[in-house]
């Protein structure tokens, strides 16, 4: 599962564009490790979490879920679609300015949520699932 803070692009937003965790892929032991990283990196925001995933790791969804619950964070299910640099994209270097911060916007319906992962879903202090 990678997990990243994303800015939105789309509009004229700034300096209030929303941001949020874009949590994407298989749910491995590893996982609550890299989302804790986020969660410190992100200190007393309170971002939601967008998040695709086919599941995984029972044990990793319940630690994620855990730490959602515990700062009552928000939970949707989509996928982030990533304007100019992708972190899979090998080139890319995000501009010091971002600050780590990719840039995109969600598509509600691309996203899913299988598996072991309805259990970070339904940690969620809000959730939005898709139909």
């Amino acid at each position: 599962l990678s997990d990243l803070v994303v800015r939105n692009v789309i509009g004229k937003c700034e300096p209030l564009c929303p941001q949020w965790i874009s949590a994407e892929g298989q749910i491995m032991a590893k996982s609550p490790a890299v989302f804790r990283k986020v969660l410190a990196r992100i200190g007393d925001q309170k971002l939601p979490v967008v998040i695709t995933s086919p599941g995984g790791d029972l044990d990793g969804a319940l630690a994620i879920g855990e730490m959602i619950r515990k700062r009552g964070l928000d939970v949707a299910v989509g996928m982030t679609y990533f304007g100019g640099c992708a972190p899979y994209q090998k080139t890319c270097k995000l501009p010091k300015e971002q600050k780590g911060v990719y840039r995109g916007f969600v598509l509600t319906g691309q996203g899913f949520c299988a598996s072991a992962c309805p259990l970070i879903l339904a940690s969620g202090t809000h959730r939005l699932g898709t139909r």
